[in-house]
């Protein structure tokens, strides 16, 4: 039940009494596993974007709303990791301090008679939980807009832009970020090793090799011909 109740957050729902670790050790998981990791990400997206903007207009643009609400909601997650670990530091020393007075027993289950109240209740809101990210989940994907990306880049889920990874490659949403659906001027796409490959024809003294391809030739410079 433990992992998954991390997976969906909802050890925050435990008896503190009676898991005090686990509640400890899930607090440690979303803060290093979770918040700051988001909060990097996004971090890093925003700069991304940052320097394509710059790349493209030589201008740098402020965040737009989605971007700022996003970066603010990382901020509050955060925060509030942290506030809950402040009251959890604080139970600890009450209990401490029910312990010094030998009333930590008081309300506190062993091992068996905590598996036996809990372990139908936890599961079964635990379970609830993970439903509703999975509804909220699936209801983002019908009623967000799809992603309005460049050309120079791949749509993922429909809601995710990624940037073409094929060196010379200007248009890669057909394919997908480790094709190609069209190279720069003078190079064509090679779907066998998967990259631009120079268009130059290869033939020496030809000039046109557009119809036949570039291992051989369809018009020869003056003075020559194709044998």
């Amino acid at each position: 039940m433990m992992p998954l109740a991390y997976f969906t957050g909802s050890h925050r729902l435990l008896n503190f009494k009676n898991f005090s670790f686990e509640v400890g050790t899930g607090l440690v998981l979303d803060f290093f596993c979770f918040a700051l990791p988001t909060l990097f990400i996004q971090a890093i997206n925003n700069a991304t974007l940052y320097q394509m903007q710059y790349q493209m207009s030589g201008l740098l643009i402020e965040l737009n709303g989605l971007q700022s609400v996003a970066m603010i909601s990382k901020l509050l997650l955060l925060g509030d990791i942290v506030i809950e670990t402040i009251m959890f530091a604080y139970e600890m020393i009450k209990r401490h301090q029910l312990e010094k007075q030998g009333l930590s027993k008081i309300g506190h289950l062993s091992e068996y008679k905590r598996r036996k109240e809990f372990a139908k209740r936890y599961t079964c809101r635990s379970m609830l939980w993970l439903v509703t990210i999975l509804v909220c989940f699936i209801l983002t994907q019908f009623f967000v807009d799809p992603a309005a990306c460049q050309p120079t880049e791949a749509v993922k889920w429909g809601r995710i832009c990624e940037s073409c990874q094929v060196e010379n490659c200007v248009g890669c949403r057909q394919t997908g970020k480790h094709g190609c659906d069209l190279c720069k001027d003078g190079f064509f796409y090679d779907a066998l090793p998967g990259r631009c490959e120079d268009a130059s024809c290869r033939v020496k003294h030809c000039d046109d090799c557009s119809r036949s391809g570039i291992l051989k030739c369809d018009v020869c410079a003056e003075g020559f011909y194709w044998n």
